[in-house]
């Protein structure tokens, strides 16, 4: 059996390490900037929805603070192995909730 067919998840993972390492420095910026984007309309969509909920503030929350859980999650598929339960966990309610909650109160 192929690593293909036996776990797909982390082949994909994989292959996109793989395109990363043999990429240009062109390619590199363009797919760093893409992802950047992706990362902004979600955690801005979810943020905008949470405080339409009252689940936290109504200040602005800066677009920085916004992308944290989104990129820290990216660097863990790029850098690290398929993250655990336990560590996409880890990310929302140690490092992103914090964060945006505080800036929701500015």
């Amino acid at each position: 059996m192929s690593a293909r067919t036996a776990n797909p998840s982390s082949v994909g993972a994989q292959t996109i390490r793989g395109i990363i390492a043999d990429a240009d420095e062109e390619l590199r910026r363009v797919a760093l900037e893409l992802t950047d984007v992706f990362a902004a309309e979600i955690s801005r969509s979810v943020v905008q929805r949470a405080s339409a909920r009252g689940e936290i503030g109504t200040a602005p929350v800066p677009l920085l603070v916004c992308s944290v859980p989104v990129v820290l999650l990216r660097h863990e598929l790029l850098l690290a192995d398929e993250p655990s339960d336990q560590r996409i966990v880890e990310i929302v309610d140690v490092a992103g909730l914090p964060l945006i909650i505080d800036a929701a109160r500015a």
